[in-house]
């Protein structure tokens, strides 16, 4: 133990470097900066994890529905509970949205928001994915009642009231696959989706494929006679589906975008503990370098906690580019509180503010220097 106590004195930069490169491992790991896009144009689009795919530009013709019909073909990879998918979006992030559809388990969410009442409506449908069969749905809106139809039969109703669909936002674009910042990962195969500023009957939902040889549509996507990486659309709205080769969600969240996720994004405890516990050594073993050099204390836990700061930005801003991490500003503070906690330790434990801590090292020093 004195040992060790010694060569933390004397030698603290080995252990700093230590650190940082544990950070760096444990962050950044498995460094798939460049990792391919999981969506292949293959008896459909055909996504698994990490894989998304999303309109080339927004679509206008969004921002002036008052009634429509939402209709995909899938095949759903699997159904079991607590999977959860994001299918089909029209969204900027995970918040704001004009719609989203989601897999939930072996059930379907839909959520659509009212710019009038400012909220989301919601309607959930039960069974939707029982097997892993293709499976049509459709969603229709007739300006008051949202409806759900599977393989032609109403599964699900939801009496809404009036809602101002005409005020959707029309920069949101079309995601398939994952939420815009590349969360919510659904994983099957996505054959056809469309969407018609009009509402069906049940009886012209029964053949779903015959509507679209009857009826033009805004936009209408057909995966299983696309090409990568750009996917036409058939619909008035020509615009195309973009299929990157490598992996690159939509929008992915920065940190100059967390200030406006307060209130939305939700902290979790146990993270935040985690990362300050995290960045305890780092703060610590900083300080032990820094106190070789500075007396003062003071300057010595601002010098740890710039230094804990900037390692954890360098790291929030490298994950930006990996699918499996999330940048927050929300991890950069609770990693420079655990930083100045730990640099807090170090002058604790080396009693700065007694003045024994050159002392020490000198006689450490010394000792070294003799063989003793």
């Amino acid at each position: 133990m004195r040992l060790l106590f010694r060569s933390l004195l004397i030698y603290p930069l080995p252990y700093l470097l230590a650190c940082v490169a544990g950070v760096g491992l444990l962050t950044l790991f498995p460094f798939n900066f460049r990792q391919p896009n999981n969506a292949v144009i293959s008896d459909g689009l055909t996504l698994s994890y990490p894989g998304t795919a999303y309109a080339a530009h927004p679509h206008e013709a969004l921002s002036s529905l008052y009634h429509f019909t939402i209709v995909l073909h899938c095949t759903p990879k699997a159904g079991e509970p607590g999977r959860i998918g994001r299918i089909l979006s029209s969204a900027k992030d995970g918040w704001s949205q004009n719609f989203a559809i989601t897999q939930w388990g072996r059930g379907l969410n839909i959520q659509f928001f009212s710019r009038d009442s400012r909220q989301f409506n919601e309607m959930t449908v039960e069974n939707v994915f029982a097997t892993r069969a293709p499976v049509w749905i459709a969603i229709t809106f007739n300006g008051e009642t949202l409806r759900c139809y599977v393989n032609g039969v109403k599964k699900a109703e939801r009496h809404t009231g009036p809602m101002a669909l005409a005020q959707w936002k029309a920069e949101y674009p079309l995601v398939v696959g994952t939420d815009p910042n590349g969360g919510l990962q659904w994983e099957g195969s996505l054959h056809r989706a469309a969407i018609f500023d009009r509402t069906f009957s049940r009886g012209d939902l029964r053949r779903p494929g015959l509507i679209f040889k009857h009826y033009s549509s805004i936009i209408h996507y057909n995966f299983d006679k696309g090409h990568t990486p750009y996917v036409r659309s058939t619909g008035t709205d020509a615009d195309s589906m973009y299929v990157p080769p490598l992996y690159k969600p939509y929008d992915r969240i920065t940190l100059l975008d967390t200030y406006r996720l307060l209130g939305k994004q939700r902290l979790y405890v146990r993270d935040i503990i985690a990362n300050i516990f995290f960045f305890l050594p780092v703060g610590f073993f900083s300080a032990m370098f820094l106190g070789r050099s500075f007396k003062n204390s003071i300057a010595i836990v601002i010098l740890s906690v710039i230094f804990g700061l900037l390692l954890s930005a360098c790291v929030e801003c490298l994950q930006i580019d990996l699918p499996s991490r999330f940048s927050s500003m929300f991890d950069v503070v609770s990693n420079t509180a655990g930083a100045a906690i730990g640099a807090a330790i170090a002058l604790r434990f080396t009693n700065y503010n007694q003045g024994t801590y050159n002392d020490e090292r000198r006689l450490a020093e010394d000792r070294s220097r003799t063989g003793n």
